[in-house]
């Protein structure tokens, strides 16, 4: 039981993928095996989801467009942000632009996405979780 104890740090540390720190001079920062995903809600006037929306993710800051918008695994909610962007997020945080549009309908919301320190994952700063859309 005792060497159990002292090898247990050893084995977490083996088990939990590494991470650098923000500018690379740290040591290895433990990140969770956890991969982070936002959606946004849309919903009509009513409160009813809106599905079926072409959904454009971009940056604010350069207008790349994202390789986000499709629909999400519950009815009217698409996906905006994901943990694949964690090394090309500023830590500070940076504004996407979500817009969609479908049948006479649209919508624009934005939101301020940055990353850890560690650059583990990704973290949603502000942002609605709902959208309504307009006529």
């Amino acid at each position: 039981m005792n060497v159990f104890r002292r090898l247990m740090p050893l084995l977490l540390a083996l088990a939990l993928p590494g991470c650098s720190d923000d500018d690379g001079t740290g040591p290895p920062i433990a990140c969770t095996e956890e991969f982070a995903s936002w959606v946004v809600a849309v919903v009509d006037d009513t409160g009813t989801p809106v599905e079926g929306l072409e959904v454009a993710v971009t940056r604010e800051a350069t207008g790349a467009l994202l390789p986000y918008g499709e629909p999400g695994f519950v009815v009217g909610s698409y996906r905006i942000m994901d943990d694949r962007m964690n090394d090309e997020l500023r830590v500070e945080g940076e504004t996407i632009v979500v817009e969609g549009e479908g049948e006479g309908i649209a919508f624009r919301a934005d939101f301020l996405f940055g990353t850890d320190a560690a650059r583990c994952h990704v973290e949603k700063i502000s942002g609605p979780d709902t959208v309504v859309v307009g006529g």
